[in-house]
């Protein structure tokens, strides 16, 4: 009887700690559920221009392509290197290359920030630098390693001449990133802004400033800003490059 009562005892512990065995597991295994519960709402989505395809129509708001373009960073990193060494605006002997400037007398134009950016991008080779004279046309002649560089890596667009005050039809061609050639004048597209101006960054007069008769540039180079001085207006857009 004692041996009959101690195996039923055994039996009633042993079913006892499988009992407990198994309730322990099913509360550890209902830690690991995830509740159901509302939707977060969705986030919304950053507006992606593609700027070799869209034009500035398609962009919805005010936007700037500079962090999504590694072509108009280029731009921004040789604006700051000539904002931040005093470059004068100066047509006169301007070198050949961001680095003989800094060496040298520190000048610059609205050219050669596009230029030495373009060096800098991989596009022109170092020392390689165009303008776009009085007629719109670009200063390197076809057979030029300039032109043939432009032509490998761009697309040259010829669009005729069309009045920068004709801001919506800019906005139906125009890209961000898009080298832009007027007459006697270069600048790139950066975007547009909450007002529906074209932003650019532009190295002409307006991103400078007088002092002890020369004309520096300022922070504003680093920046892409609307052109909308009475001047500007009367450009021409002849011909824009586009980087492939």
């Amino acid at each position: 009887m004692m041996r009959k009562r101690k195996t039923n005892i055994s039996i009633s512990f042993l079913t006892v700690l499988f009992t407990v065995s198994v309730a322990c597991m099913m509360l550890t295994s209902c830690r690991y559920i995830k509740l159901s519960g509302p939707s977060s709402p969705a986030k919304e989505k950053k507006q992606t221009i593609d700027h070799y395809k869209d034009p500035l129509s398609a962009i919805k708001g005010p936007y700037d392509g500079t962090e999504d373009s590694d072509w108009l960073q280029s731009v921004v990193k040789t604006a700051e290197v000539m904002t931040g060494n005093q470059f004068t605006y100066d047509r006169k002997g301007i070198a050949k290359t961001l680095d003989k400037a800094l060496k040298g007398n520190r000048h610059a134009d609205c050219a050669h920030l596009i230029s030495w950016a373009l060096q800098d991008y991989g596009v022109l080779d170092t020392g390689e630098n165009f303008y776009s004279d009085s007629s719109g046309s670009l200063s390197c002649g076809k057979d030029s390693s300039v032109y043939t560089h432009l032509e490998e890596r761009c697309e040259i667009i010829d669009v005729g001449d069309i009045s920068c005050s004709e801001t919506e039809k800019l906005k139906e061609i125009l890209h961000v990133g898009d080298i832009c050639c007027y007459n006697k004048h270069m600048n790139v597209v950066a975007g547009i802004n909450a007002k529906g101006n074209i932003l650019y960054y532009d190295a002409g007069l307006v991103p400078t400033k007088k002092k002890s008769g020369k004309i520096y540039y300022t922070e504003k180079l680093n920046s892409p800003f609307a052109r909308k001085s009475p001047t500007f207006k009367r450009y021409k857009l002849y011909t824009i490059i586009r980087i492939k």
